[in-house]
């Protein structure tokens, strides 16, 4: 397991004045998608709005359903600046107060929109109840929420390439989604 002070470190690649965002974006599982014959619905939770959904909280969550659940994962590339304007008063399910949210801006809207269009052409995944979990390759907000011209790119390589890539296949390894969705549009 990588510890909090392997998994970033600061380095002249960046301005002095540079003060980094090193707020971790956690992963989520932000509903159920069934899929039946080649179709999908997908549902989001309806305490979405309040109650942030760790994927270690997961199977207890849904317990009296009475089902196991497979992942089905989105990989994104990191938090935008959307993620951490938090409004309202977001807790976890075991009573934690999150201030950042995964997809919480127009990506997340996007996943809504087009999550059932995308996984009815995937022909390859079985029928079944599946939770839909998003996750960032790497969990820290890459462009600073400035220009992505500065310092996203170099950050994002910078991480990965120091531990980055490590604590993301551990992150995936522990999830062990049945099926992944690479959705990084960069890094």
């Amino acid at each position: 397991m990588i510890s909090i002070g392997e998994r970033i470190s600061i380095i002249n690649i960046f301005p002095k004045s540079t003060k980094l965002n090193k707020k971790v974006c956690s992963d989520e599982v932000i509903g159920l998608i069934t899929i039946k014959n080649g179709s999908s619905i997908f549902v989001k939770r309806s305490d979405y709005s309040s109650v942030f959904l760790k994927p270690k909280d997961f199977t207890e969550y849904y317990k009296s359903d009475n089902m196991n659940f497979d992942f089905i994962c989105i990989i994104l590339e990191s938090p935008h600046k959307d993620e951490y304007n938090i409004i309202n008063d977001l807790k976890s399910y075991d009573g934690e107060s999150m201030v950042y949210r995964l997809a919480n801006g127009i990506t997340g809207r996007n996943i809504e929109e087009y999550i059932n269009k995308v996984i009815t052409n995937e022909t390859d995944i079985e029928d079944g109840i599946y939770g839909l979990l998003i996750m960032n390759a790497i969990q820290y907000q890459c462009s600073q929420g400035i220009n992505t011209k500065f310092y996203r790119d170099r950050f994002w390589i910078y991480y990965w390439l120091h531990c980055g890539k490590k604590y993301f296949i551990e992150r995936l390894r522990k999830y062990s989604p049945k099926y992944i969705l690479n959705c990084v549009t960069l890094g």
